[in-house]
């Protein structure tokens, strides 16, 4: 260690329950520029790795240099946690599980050359023979569509491009820490939609997200599971442990 650098107090860490990250964020004070790219430090907090830098310059003209230290401590990295969301999407009426009753209800107009294009609703309606009131649905062209999105985060060491299997598929989300996706009504189903994977120090953070579908599911012929030859399969994928306790092998 170059003797003008000097370790300064103030170190703080962080730890997070849900992926098993600690983070040092540990200051020092350095004399040049250059020795704040150059600066390698010997204390190595839990022995993690440095991973980032940053600081700013003094008014006696040396500098502040904060180092960023972040991963698992130890041999067992392995962490499992559930959430849930629910939000909502916006979808055309058309696509309403109830369009056909509303749409008789509240007098939609269709297009003359084709009967299945909403074309609009008339500003007024009379309902069950009564006086002509203003139509609730004047106007509406999409929506609020209700979703639940399970999200499941891992910590690992290793890394396998298994996790993208079934992205994109009708599946039975994986559990987590013994917590098992909500069971859905009407006929949904759940879509692996989205994995992202970053790294930490000397760890792996794997975030995946299921959507749920809306009543009747998403469509098997556009999203069922499917073989080598392309065709459609009847057993829906179930995740296991290829992001499990063995997410490491190939």
């Amino acid at each position: 260690m170059t003797t003008d650098i000097t370790r300064d107090n103030g170190a703080t860490f962080s730890y997070d329950w849900k992926t098993n990250i600690w983070k040092f964020d540990v200051p020092y004070v350095v004399t040049t520029i250059a020795e704040l790219a150059s600066f390698s430090p010997d204390f190595l907090p839990m022995g993690l790795p440095a991973t980032s830098r940053r600081g700013g310059e003094r008014k006696d003209g040396q500098w502040d240099l904060s180092i960023t230290h972040e991963g698992c401590v130890g041999t067992s990295a392995e962490k499992d946690t559930a959430e849930l969301d629910y939000m909502t999407a916006e979808d055309p009426i058309e696509t309403f599980e109830k369009f056909v009753e509303l749409a008789k209800k509240y007098k939609a107009k269709f297009a003359p050359d084709n009967p299945d294009k909403l074309e609009s609703w008339p500003k007024t309606i009379s309902i069950d023979g009564g006086d002509k009131e203003k139509n609730p649905v004047y106007g509406t062209t999409h929506f609020r569509n209700p979703s639940p999105i399970w999200r499941v985060t891992l910590t690992r060491k290793t890394l396998s491009l298994s996790v993208l299997r079934a992205l994109g598929k009708i599946c039975t989300p994986m559990a987590a820490n013994g917590q098992n996706p909500p069971e859905l009504d009407d006929g949904a189903n759940w879509l692996k939609s989205s994995v992202k994977a970053s790294y930490k120090g000397n760890v792996w953070v794997i975030v995946i997200e299921f959507i749920g579908s809306g009543p009747g599911g998403f469509v098997r012929d556009i999203y069922g599971s499917t073989s080598g030859s392309g065709d459609i399969q009847d057993d829906d994928y179930t995740m296991g442990n290829e992001v499990g306790s063995n997410f490491g092998n190939s």
